[in-house]
């Protein structure tokens, strides 16, 4: 069968049933896949055939439908073109074409449309460049910021990073991500979520298994940051004492700093991370923990990589 001459109708309702199918499978992996990340030894052996099971169907229907895509949709697309042509002339359908890929490149990609980023100010102060060290162009007060982040900077100190950002009608200038908090939208590198913005939506434990994928991140973190200071000990891998103004400590004095950071896995489920920042002095190579539970009483931390290693600690003592 020649896909290229095949009704259009006939041809839709072939596009839907490959993506259908390519959903469903895609439904089945999402299902079992936080499972199995979580669930240690055995147990996670039923979620795996689960997902064994979604990629197959997933595949299956994906390249059905891109086969059916290549042949059909791009010959229909073709011989449309050569007709446009046959019409207008090559020169306006090539003027055209060219305008609607810029269109899409400013749309897409440049950023000119993104939603912009408010954050809230701890601190308030913008520097002229991002370091300690440099001038402060002026300092803030949490009542009149209305901060806007534009990016990242590569510079970080104590576990965050520097964020260059608008303010004012046109200023700009850098602010260290410790003196940032988060209004709704979270940002990796920020020192927390502003106390005006708190919602206290959720109760104040976290089970990575329970996340829904349309979870506001922001109000995770908010219990994250909220519970995890505090004195943690394992029997096996050692201890962790983690204060309130996200230092870690040992034996009374500041090693490094922690963070939390956020990620989405391929299906668009959140998961976040424990980021330690040792000082150089400090012999410490286990950096980034995944947090898969956290309470009153217990954390569970896995480490990524080949080797999958989930550990427990109990909770010693509260750290003001």
């Amino acid at each position: 069968m020649n896909l290229k001459n095949l009704p259009h109708a006939i041809a839709a309702v072939l596009f839907v049933i490959g993506a259908l199918v390519t959903y469903i499978g895609i439904k089945i992996i999402s299902q079992d896949i936080q499972i199995f990340e979580n669930t240690p030894g055995d147990g996670a052996i039923p979620a795996l055939f689960n997902i064994i099971i979604g990629g197959v169907i997933a595949f299956i229907g994906g390249l059905c439908t891109v086969a059916l895509l290549i042949t059909w949709a791009f010959g229909a697309l073709i011989q449309l073109f050569v007709k446009l042509i046959e019409l207008f002339g090559a020169k306006p359908v090539f003027i055209t074409l060219a305008a609607v890929l810029v269109l899409l490149w400013v749309y897409f990609l440049s950023g000119f449309f993104e939603r912009p980023i408010y954050v809230g100010t701890l601190d308030g102060s913008i520097y002229s460049e991002p370091s300690f060290t440099a001038s402060k162009d002026t300092v803030l007060t949490a009542a009149d910021a209305k901060l806007k982040l534009i990016h990242a900077t590569d510079s970080t100190s104590r576990g965050y990073n520097w964020f260059l950002v608008s303010y004012g009608k046109s200023l700009k200038g850098y602010m260290w991500g410790g003196n940032l908090c988060a209004k709704g939208h979270w940002v990796n590198g920020m020192g927390g979520r502003c106390e005006s913005d708190k919602q206290h939506v959720l109760a104040n434990e976290f089970d990575l298994n329970e996340l829904k994928k349309d979870q506001n991140a922001a109000d995770v973190i908010e219990v994250l940051y909220g519970s995890l200071p505090g004195l943690w000990i394992s029997d096996y891998t050692g201890d962790y004492e983690f204060t309130s103004q996200m230092e870690i400590a040992n034996e009374g004095k500041v090693i490094g700093w922690w963070s939390i950071e956020l990620e989405e896995n391929f299906m668009g489920y959140p998961k976040f991370y424990l980021q330690l920042d040792y000082l150089p002095d400090v012999n410490k190579w286990r950096r980034r923990f995944l947090i898969t539970r956290l309470n009153n009483t217990g954390l569970s931390l896995k480490t990524e990589g080949l080797f999958k290693k989930e550990s427990y600690y109990k909770r010693a003592n509260q750290i003001n």
